[in-house]
């Protein structure tokens, strides 16, 4: 039945897909090829239908119903007409469809209807990379909330004031950044920057600024500190970075610029009022001018900041002025271990009101009258200790000795004295043991040595000139008639006599030295 079936029917019925493709090349029939092009099973008899097919009301019917993608696509690929790509364009589910006919139609205002109300983001991009119309432009951005279809129609916008109102008001950071890239006008630019909360968009936008005093306003006006940074490396002009150190808060960015400031008067100002001493401290690093930084070591209430300027002063002009008129004791304490000139030395020796600078400059002093009056003279007894290390003239010495109070002080003029007889006249006069028994451990003259061992008041001193005398005479009679044990059992040893000394002897003999001495 079935063969006989076909038999009857016209070969473009045939159930055979091949007959019927041969049917449809051999016909010119528009009905036959219209009905085999809307009602064919094969999808590609019904492909080689429609590329035969002239009837735009039939190609219209299988356009909006025929459920292939292929097929309505040949469609489009075929037509001209204008009417049926725009419905393919506006109402087709297949967005390859809807792209052929896209592609084909030039109708703008047409196109941007379409976009409005198109899902899929590469045919809005493919829409809108059509239009050139700048209103259109502008509405689309309006409208769409894809990026890249948003960034493909900024970077075709010519017109300022909407690239302006694009840069200040698109919720998208990327399209705001396309439209400053596109706008010329910097003085726009920079206040776009000052109202900008991203920080990758200021990052570009700055970068399009090279204007030096906008650049200044930006960083003056922003929180930013790495904005700020970018916008400082470009600014050239040392007024203006000095503008902005001496008017910024920003530390981080002050301690960038310092180092950039050459100019010394500038560099002077910033050492002097900066508060930050890290600052001032580079500031006066920079300075060479020794006249500015010994202005500085005199007046800038920053102690950091004099220290380090006087320390880079060298020359004795202005040491001089430092170590006699700085009203800071660290300033002349500093200066003074740098100076040389003994006239300066002298005068700070004698007159400072610290001990320890005194003490400095005296460590450096090499006349030998300088050096006896301030161990004459100065209050405390360690610098006139120091004086007294100093001298070598006995003769200065022993009038130092008889006009000194402090009994330390005497000890050490007394130990650099030799002459036997300044030392006899320092025993017949000295009252303190300590020094006494240092006069003693000098003196060897037998006879003397005797009048102490028989007479000295301390017991302790007679017993070391015992020790020290060799005269048995003098010595059997020490033995006699000392009163203290000590004493007498060194004489005893001296002449050969075994001293034995009882338990309640050396009690006796331990506690009364100790408090003696």
């Amino acid at each position: 039945m079935a063969i006989l079936e076909n038999l009857l029917k016209p070969k473009w019925k045939n159930n055979n897909p091949e007959i019927r493709m041969k049917a449809l090349m051999e016909t010119k029939d528009e009905h036959i090829i219209a009905a085999m092009a809307k009602e064919d099973t094969d999808k590609e008899i019904r492909r080689v239908a429609i590329k035969k097919l002239n009837n735009y009301q039939e190609l219209e019917w299988i356009l909006l119903n025929d459920r292939s993608v292929d097929i309505r696509k040949e469609i489009v690929d075929k037509i001209d007409d204008i009417v049926l790509l725009k419905k393919a364009a506006e109402f087709d589910k297949d967005k390859t469809v809807k792209k052929a006919a896209i592609d084909k139609i030039d109708d703008e205002r047409f196109l941007f209807k379409v976009l409005e109300t198109e899902d899929n983001v590469t045919l809005r991009k493919i829409i809108a990379d059509k239009i050139t119309s700048q209103d259109l432009l502008e509405k689309i951005l309006e409208l769409e909330s894809d990026r890249v279809v948003k960034r493909s129609v900024v970077e075709r916008i010519n017109e300022e004031p909407i690239l302006i109102n694009i840069a200040k008001n698109d919720k998208i950071k990327e399209i705001r950044m396309a439209a400053i890239e596109r706008i010329s006008d910097e003085n726009v630019i920079a206040n776009i920057i000052i109202k900008e909360e991203d920080r990758s968009v200021r990052e570009m936008a700055i970068q399009k600024i090279d204007n030096e005093e906008l650049l200044t306003m930006i960083i003056l006006n922003i929180n930013d500190q790495y904005i700020k940074s970018i916008g400082s490396k470009k600014i050239k002009n040392e007024s203006l970075i000095y503008k902005i150190l001496t008017t910024s808060y920003d530390e981080s960015l002050r301690m960038e610029l310092i180092n950039r400031i050459n100019d010394e008067r500038m560099l002077v100002t910033i050492a002097k009022n900066d508060t930050n001493k890290y600052i001032t401290e580079i500031a006066v690093n920079r300075i060479q001018d020794e006249e500015m930084l010994t202005g500085i070591a005199m007046d800038s209430e920053n102690k950091n900041c004099r220290k380090q300027a006087a320390s880079k002063i060298s020359s004795e002009k202005y040491m001089k002025m430092l170590a006699k008129f700085s009203e800071y004791p660290e300033i002349r304490s500093m200066t003074v271990n740098k100076l040389l000139e003994q006239e300066v030395l002298i005068y700070v020796a004698k007159n400072d009101e610290y001990s320890g600078i005194r003490k400095s400059a005296l460590e450096k002093i090499t006349d030998k009258m300088a050096i006896f009056n301030i161990a004459k003279n100065d209050e405390y007894s360690e610098i006139r200790k120091l004086a007294i290390s100093k001298l070598t003239d006995e003769d200065l010495l022993s009038e130092l000795f008889f006009q000194e109070e402090n009994s330390d002080v005497r000890e050490i003029i007394v130990k650099k004295i030799n002459g036997p007889d300044i030392l006899k006249n320092i025993m017949k006069n000295e009252k303190y043991s300590g020094v006494r028994k240092i006069v003693v451990e000098k003196i060897n003259e037998p006879e003397f040595l005797g009048e102490i061992a028989k007479n000295d008041k301390f017991f302790i001193i007679r017993k070391m000139a015992t020790e020290k005398i060799e005269n048995p005479k003098i010595l059997e009679e020490i033995m006699e008639t000392d009163k203290h044990v000590d004493v007498r059992n060194a004489a005893k040893k001296k002449l050969g006599i075994k001293v034995r000394e009882t338990q309640d002897e050396d009690i006796l003999n331990f506690v009364y030295t100790s408090a003696m001495v």
